[in-house]
């Protein structure tokens, strides 16, 4: 990675990393920040690797936030798949460290839900982009955002029955993610070639 790139971590990662410790066993809270490490280093490599300057790493509670210089589609498309690709690659490990590896493995198909801005979202959006333009793209990525959304509300509705509010958490953040989703596309640029240094990858 280039010199000059700064890192900073929040106030909410701190305290959800502190809350959990409260109600999951440590083994699995290590667990999982490491394949989340794992899966961060990943992109950071294939951004690298395209020769993009990446100029901010900033730690949150909903995840890392890279900031770098503007890509084109085909090589954002490939730099948010390429965390969860690094997260299925910690499969290798499972004998070694199960931990990590199935807490990759849940990150990495998390992360592969075509909703953005999640990575599978980022990279559906991106190839079509690609294909159609960015017009397109937008509404396209709208669409298979609210439907991906509402058959995981229909989802955890029914897990709910069986445990309660629990179900309801990845729902709130898909919430988010349409919510999101929905105010980009209304922009006059989209995430895709903007000027804007900001890139998010999940």
């Amino acid at each position: 990675m280039r010199s000059g790139v700064k890192f900073s971590i929040k106030a909410d990662f701190c305290l959800l990393v502190s809350l959990s410790m409260f109600v999951i066993p440590i083994q699995w809270i290590v667990g999982w920040m490491l394949a989340a490490a794992l899966h961060e280093i990943f992109h950071i490599l294939v951004i690298c690797l395209f020769g993009i300057k990446i100029y901010r790493v900033t730690l949150r509670a909903s995840g890392a936030v890279i900031e770098s210089e503007p890509m084109t589609p085909l090589c954002e498309c490939l730099c948010a798949l390429a965390g969860p690709v690094g997260g299925l690659i910690a499969l290798l490990l499972l004998r070694v460290t199960p931990e990590i590896a199935l807490c990759a493995v849940i990150q990495s198909a998390y992360n592969l839900l075509p909703v953005y801005p999640l990575d599978g979202g980022r990279a559906l959006r991106n190839l079509s982009a690609c294909i159609f333009g960015e017009v397109i793209a937008c509404r396209l990525s709208k669409i298979v955002t609210a439907i991906f959304v509402i058959l995981l509300v229909c989802l955890c509705g029914y897990i709910s029955l069986f445990y309660h509010t629990v179900a309801l958490v990845p729902v709130v953040c898909l919430g988010i993610a349409l919510r999101k989703n929905s105010l980009q596309c209304r922009e006059n640029n989209s995430t895709i070639m903007r000027d804007k240094i900001e890139r998010k990858l999940h």
